[in-house]
């Protein structure tokens, strides 16, 4: 009985121990990333990629899918479906280049701007419209995780909001 007590009370020890420690570590700031954070001198927020523009339309729409760590079954069908809804929503459009498909992973440094720049929190999908090689307006299509269980319905919802910003695009032209 006293043997089951005790190792009851070291597993128990152990647990509390290992709480406290990842608490410490979340809280504390102990590790390098934090430290390369809090240098000084050092710029609160990375700037944009050096390449942030490459590949990019001067005029058109770009559709990011944001995504870091490990991909579960529903975020490869959210990748599958986005990229269905351009490539078959908006053919011409991808092929010329006005409207791009890309996917950025967010846990590579080089891409720490884009989680500041857009509040990333989760995987997800941007819609942005670009004039004269700038990024004018994007939107966040956040409905994506309830609207995954229905193909059409994600496709719709997705061709909705690039449908819109290449109406802007064509309201503006010359």
């Amino acid at each position: 009985m006293k043997a089951k007590t005790l190792l009851g009370l070291a597993l128990l020890a152990f647990a509390v121990g290992s709480i406290g420690y990842l608490v410490a570590s979340e809280w504390g700031g102990g590790g390098d990333e934090d430290t390369a954070a809090a240098a000084p001198n050092a710029p609160a927020t990375p700037g944009p990629p050096a390449d942030l523009g490459a590949g990019l339309p001067e005029d058109g729409v770009v559709v990011t899918y944001f995504v870091g760590g490990k991909r579960c079954p529903t975020c490869l069908k959210i990748e599958d479906y986005a990229k269905e809804a351009l490539t078959e929503g908006f053919p011409g459009q991808v092929a010329g280049g006005t409207v791009v498909w890309r996917i950025v992973d967010t846990d590579a440094a080089a891409n720490r701007y884009f989680v500041e720049h857009y509040d990333l929190f989760a995987k997800t999908l941007i819609v942005s419209r670009r004039a004269a090689g700038e990024e004018v307006n994007w939107q966040s299509l956040d409905d994506i995780w309830t609207r995954v269980a229905d193909k059409d319905d994600f496709l719709a919802y997705v061709r909705g909001a690039v449908t819109g910003y290449l109406a802007d695009m064509e309201a503006e032209a010359p």
